[in-house]
């Protein structure tokens, strides 16, 4: 059972934004 709460999938996005703005690949 996955739980999608609005904090999560927030925390999710911000992590992944990090990881895009961290890896100089443009």
């Amino acid at each position: 059972m996955l739980h999608l709460n609005p904090n999560f999938i927030c925390s999710r996005r911000i992590s992944a934004l990090k990881i895009l703005t961290a890896n100089p690949t443009s």
